[in-house]
């Protein structure tokens, strides 16, 4: 659950640890909820163009019409109203089945985005966006160049002037990561399972009192679910799961 890194009111929300263990579905969760209670849409961030099909959100997102359990999140939320979501042209919809299967789009929740493609988005407006996700920025395949100001620019596109919440989600697969070392997240390599270490940044941006924003960096190392991802063999197996 995300209850303790919440409680951290830190903007940027860093969460790692093992997969499958609950970090993608827990975010999921709390950015229908937040729409649902305030309205508040969301974007979903992935490094290269690719990963944004629509299949492939949609698919990110089938845990959120029925999990494993037989938990339909999206008609929990929306009380029945709705049972599924719809991506078209990089938006994300709500949406619902009719009689032959097919997804019928509702309100839109949502927008997709690509790191390399950062600046295509500077012109367009996303003033209802609160929430973003950056799912897998921990890569085994490779960063961009200057990756970390392509991202931080992406979110002053989103953000421009309000506040929000950045969810970063990554599988703890290596220590090298350009983040870790541009936010000076130092502790990162040591830190200890079920803990979170908060990081500040002062800025040289005042806001609307004259007080200097200060942006604060939350890393939960999360706690592992207790199962292990099964066929999995070979020398790497420790690190894959």
């Amino acid at each position: 659950r995300l209850t303790n890194i919440l409680k951290t009111n830190a903007q940027y929300l860093m969460l790692l640890g093992e997969r499958s263990n609950g970090k993608s579905y827990a975010v999921k969760e709390f950015v229908l909820e937040d729409y649902f209670k305030n309205g508040h849409e969301f974007a979903y961030i992935r490094r290269w163009r690719e990963e944004i099909k629509s299949a492939s959100i949609e698919q990110y997102f089938e845990d959120m019409e029925e999990n494993a359990s037989g938990v339909r999140t999206i008609s929990k939320l929306s009380k029945g109203k709705y049972e599924t979501l719809s991506v078209y042209r990089g938006d994300i919809y709500l949406a619902n089945y009719d009689e032959n299967h097919k997804k019928v789009r509702g309100e839109k929740i949502g927008y997709s985005m690509c790191l390399t493609g950062e600046t295509h988005y500077k012109s367009l407006s996303y003033s209802k966006v609160y929430n973003m996700i950056f799912e897998e920025f921990i890569t085994d395949s490779g960063y961009l160049p200057m990756e970390c100001k392509k991202f931080v620019s992406l979110i002053s596109t989103i953000i421009r002037r309000r506040t929000g919440k950045v969810f970063m989600i990554g599988n703890t697969l290596t220590p090298v990561c350009p983040y870790f070392g541009e936010w000076g997240l130092i502790n990162v390599p040591k830190q200890k399972i079920g803990t979170i270490d908060i990081y500040k940044h002062v800025t040289d941006q005042q806001n609307e009192d004259g007080e200097t924003i200060t942006v604060e960096i939350a890393v939960e190392y999360c706690a592992n679910s207790g199962n292990n991802t099964k066929l999995i063999i070979g020398k790497s197996s420790k690190m894959i799961t």
